[in-house]
């Protein structure tokens, strides 16, 4: 769920495949905020545009309680941004990607509350291009937990490639390395008792090696790798016993053996470290025998040293392989993956560090989300109510404080013989009182003296002051650091080639300036603080459901407890009263320009800014209030104007859609109009064109009947079609099959381009069939003569006959002289026409 830009996440203890698969990273990246489900792929969206757009560097700070989630949202986030930045398949990505396992192997181990606990800080540093591509990352590790390697609690386990290697090596590995996976080691205690459920150290291993091939490391070299992790655990199986009055020898023969093979080193010069160091006064070098228990100590330091070593070297070539070019960087994500807040039966040295580092984180949230807000409202001269936070600034100065526990750690180291007892009535003394009161913050049992309680953010803790002072010392001896130097292996000696910053060379204790362990953390654990100040800060809060690792229990109260100690609690409640959005006025009269009505448009930004919130709170009232410098919005009154400002766009656009697409439909339109108009003259012309020859083929066929008729005393013979289908042919027009060779006559036009078989006009048939009628009357009258000029009683017939010729005779001249007046129209009709087609 979301409190704020806060993202609080709850470890479902498995690995739930809709809620964090692939298909999810686009729509995160290209939809609001709100319109999807709460996710850590929201802040790792927020810092990637964030970065983008604002030309600034970002950091997501990943906290919570130990099992609370931390490294797997770590991953999800990290592979999310990958895949927004590029995608997984490109090959740098792939490599930034692909050597966390190698890290997980190296750095993690299971402990009581989490199977896969980091015993590292890690802070992942992305680096991207100008384009916003990831081009490459870089990795700054802190405070491994080094006592690990020598001593693991009961239920827990050391480093996972301990494991990976007892059961994933080879038969002739294992030989070759004189390991054997049925033993229980000093180290590592017995594999099958120490398996973890749902992990198979064997396939681990596998994923270990293809991750030491992408850092550049070939098979001989992850060979001496592991030949040197083998003899760390050779070296766990060295016992020691009285040797003379006061020194030690090696009892374990067949261990020092191994440990010569697999270091590279003869077993006497081995045996003369452990057992002896080398006290140097002015004027000559002391060898001093050591006891078994010195001994003992001495040979953790040197397992303890040579895995922490080998550790630093491998973040180095990961760095190597996996780091951009500084010319290729434009902007940077850093991912904090740190130890979660620890509270055990028994808390060491260990714990102190893991918890200070947890309160810096917790510091410096307060004063992102608290603190800074509230200075800023008072400056900017708000109205708000004032919300009580918890501030961990006095348990911070308890800590690292000029007369803190890690300074009075460090004066405790230069007395020859502090004891634990003595260091916590030291502590007691600087911090018991505050002022005239009772510290608060500190606590001192009062049965054991060894003892000192804080009052953690998180919960009171209680350390044991025992061993305390020798792993804040961590000090190697010379003769340890000689003795590897020696080395025949080249790795071994790579790893100790920078001497070690604290070395007790002479046996004094009470030397000044020593370096502790704890300095060194205070000191890095600062410059990662200023690092992550300069940057825009993003918060996830990781929650532990339940103390069983189980998917389905859900402990209510153990929730809110978490919540509570955050600081989660008082984020909510600063959300709901504060202001968390905030523009400039010039920011906001140029993010809302688009909605100002033309008279609003003046440099005064201020005044516009002012005039433009008061119309929008009268059309929807929002809360907001205007500062000196700047215009603070209450929780999703920003939202609320983005959503105002995407209506208006939406608007504004429909009515550029309408005016185009309507412009578009007119052109549309009037193409549409103009091939119609096209279409249309082509068909009138057709169409003329087909009147126009149909005409003039009348034209050529009267003509012709005519001048045969002049021609020649033979009537002419019309000769009517069989049926009303035969006259009518080719779109309802008579064919005429006589033949028209002779329809060259009366134009100028070329006969050859006439068809033999022409339409003519109904008007043209009648008349022809009229001067048919004619014809044959002529005809039966010329026999009537011939036959009646010997009958004398035809007489009087004869001569009415004859009235009869004549007066058809004018009747027929008539029509002929009609039917030539036709003609000579049509024939300037088609003259006409035939000029207007060459023009």
């Amino acid at each position: 769920t979301y409190t704020n830009e806060i993202v609080i996440a709850v470890n479902p203890y498995k690995w739930i495949e809709n809620i964090y698969g692939d298909n999810l990273h686009e729509p995160y990246l290209r939809k609001p905020r709100d319109s999807l489900p709460p996710h850590v792929y929201s802040t790792s969206t927020a810092a990637y545009k964030h970065m983008t757009n604002n030309d600034m560097n970002q950091s997501i700070l990943v906290s919570g309680e130990s099992g609370a989630g931390k490294t797997e949202t770590t991953k999800i986030v990290m592979n999310h941004l990958a895949s927004v930045a590029g995608g997984k398949k490109d090959k740098t990505i792939a490599k930034v990607i692909d050597v966390n396992p190698l890290l997980e192997s190296f750095g993690n181990a299971k402990t009581t509350r989490n199977d896969n606990s980091s015993r590292f800080g890690k802070f992942t540093q992305l680096q991207f291009s100008d384009q916003g591509k990831l081009v490459g990352a870089k990795c700054d590790t802190y405070l491994l937990e080094k006592s690990r390697v020598v001593s693991i609690a009961e239920g827990e386990r050391n480093y996972h490639i301990f494991y990976q290697m007892l059961a994933g090596l080879s038969q002739s590995e294992l030989q070759a390395f004189q390991l054997d996976p049925a033993f229980a080691y000093q180290y590592t205690g017995e594999l099958k008792s120490m398996s973890i459920d749902g992990m198979d150290d064997s396939k681990w291993l596998a994923g270990t090696r293809s991750s030491l091939s992408l850092i550049g490391l070939n098979a001989a070299d992850q060979k001496t790798l592991l030949q040197i992790l083998a003899g760390v655990l050779h070296l766990g199986e060295m016992s020691f016993e009285e040797s003379g009055e006061s020194g030690s020898r090696i009892s374990n023969t067949q261990a020092l053996s191994k440990v010569g093979a697999m270091f590279g080193l003869h077993t006497t010069s081995i045996e003369e470290a452990l057992c002896n160091r080398t006290v140097i006064t002015r004027n000559d070098a002391v060898t001093v025998p050591m006891d078994p228990v010195e001994a003992l100590e001495n040979r953790d330091a040197l397992a303890k040293t040579i895995y922490s070593k080998m550790f630093d070297w491998m973040v180095q070539k990961i760095n190597a392989a996996i780091s951009a070019e500084e010319s290729q960087i434009h902007g940077q994500i850093g991912v904090l993956d740190i130890f979660g807040f620890e509270d055990f039966v028994q808390n060491g040295f260990e714990q102190f560090c893991i918890n200070y580092a947890n309160e810096k984180l917790q510091q410096k949230f307060t004063t992102d989300v608290f603190k800074t807000v509230e200075d800023e409202y008072v400056r900017e001269g708000l109205q708000w109510d004032h919300i009580q936070y918890q501030d961990n600034k006095d348990i911070v100065e308890v800590i690292d404080g000029k007369l803190g526990i890690i300074a009075l750690m460090n004066d405790h180291l230069r007395q020859a013989r502090g004891t634990e007892e003595a260091l916590v009535n030291k502590i007691k003394t600087n911090h018991q009182k505050k002022g005239n009161e009772i510290n608060p913050h500190i606590d001192f049992p009062r049965v054991k003296r060894t003892q000192f309680i804080i009052n953690h953010y998180a919960g009171a803790v209680t350390y044991e002051t025992v061993g305390f002072m020798e792993k804040h010392r961590d000090t190697l001896q010379k003769d340890l650091m000689d003795l590897i130097q020696s080395s025949d292996i080249g790795l071994l000696t790579e790893l100790f080639e920078e001497k070690e910053s604290v070395v007790e060379s002479t046996g004094n204790r009470s030397k000044a300036g020593v370096k502790s362990l704890g300095s060194q953390f205070k000191i890095s654990l600062g410059q990662l603080m200023e690092n992550i100040s300069v940057t825009n800060t993003h918060y996830i809060r990781c929650i532990k459901p339940n103390s069983n690792k189980s998917p389905t229990e859900f402990n209510k109260r153990m929730v809110v407890e978490q919540l509570r100690s955050a600081g989660v609690i008082e984020a909510i409640r600063i959300t709901r009263s504060g202001y968390p959005s905030r523009l400039t006025p010039e920011e906001l009269a140029t993010r809302y320009a688009i909605m100002f009505p033309p008279s609003m448009h003046t440099p005064d930004f201020r005044r516009t800014s002012a005039i433009f919130m008061d119309l929008i709170g009268r059309k929807s009232p929002l809360e907001y209030q205007m500062g000196k410098t700047l215009i603070y919005f209450k929780n999703g009154v920003m939202e609320e104007l983005e959503a105002m400002k995407s209506d208006f766009m939406y608007y504004e656009a429909t009515c550029i859609q309408k005016i185009v697409l309507g412009f578009i439909e007119r052109r549309r339109l009037f193409h549409k109009i103009n091939a119609i108009i096209k279409i249309q003259s082509v068909m009138r012309m057709g169409l003329e064109r087909k009147e126009y020859f149909f005409q003039r083929r009348a034209i050529v066929r009267i003509q012709r009947g005519w001048r045969k008729y002049l021609n020649t005393e033979t009537p002419i013979e019309y000769l009517p079609p069989e049926s009303e289908s035969e006259e009518e042919s080719d779109g309802g027009e008579w064919v005429d099959e006589a033949d028209d060779s002779d329809n060259d006559e009366g134009f100028g036009d070329d006969p050859a381009s006439y068809s033999p078989t022409r339409s003519i006009g109904k008007g043209s048939r009648n008349s022809l069939k009229r001067m048919d009628e004619l014809s044959m009357k002529a005809k039966s009258f010329m026999k009537g003569r011939s036959s009646g000029s010997t009958s004398s009683s035809s007489g009087t017939a004869l001569e009415d006959e004859n009235a009869m010729l004549k007066l058809e005779n004018r009747n027929l001249r008539y029509d002929l002289e009609l039917m030539r007046e036709q003609c000579i129209e049509l024939q300037s009709i088609i003259l006409e026409i035939n000029k207007s087609r060459k023009r």
